[in-house]
């Protein structure tokens, strides 16, 4: 049973989680895609320390999210095919080497993960509300 405060914190990242993404979309549109790779970094790190606090673990660095994500990754496959892309979007962020073929080519693959990532996390708050 995770307590009331990690739950709320999960809840916190969620909702980060979701303005990152709308950032995304928002640069994404603009073309401007080392910004967009930014934000889908920011979307999926909040989502897998939201699902840490759910599992019971704190994620409290680049190591550790990718560790947990790498975890996940032997689990579901939609979170094996983004790792590798979303390791390379956050990469463009700092560098910009990527073409637009190369930048959608991992944007579809994060989209998966992104959609998994929350997917999972909405089963288990609604599992934790069903027990109490």
């Amino acid at each position: 049973m995770i307590s009331e405060e990690a739950l709320q914190e999960a809840l916190k990242r969620k909702k980060l989680a979701d303005l990152y993404y709308d950032n995304y979309r928002y640069y994404y549109s603009r073309r401007e895609f080392a910004k967009a790779s930014e934000f889908i970094w920011g979307t999926v790190n909040a989502l897998a320390y939201a699902l840490g606090l759910l599992h019971g673990l704190k994620l409290p660095d680049h190591k550790k999210i990718m560790e947990f994500l790498k975890i996940l990754a032997t689990q579901y496959e939609e979170i094996r095919e983004g790792v590798t892309a979303v390791q390379r979007l956050h990469a463009n962020y700092y560098h910009d080497f990527m073409n637009e073929e190369l930048f959608e080519e991992d944007r579809v693959k994060a989209e998966k993960l992104i959609n998994k990532l929350a997917e999972l996390i909405y089963h288990h708050i609604e599992t934790i509300k069903q027990g109490k």
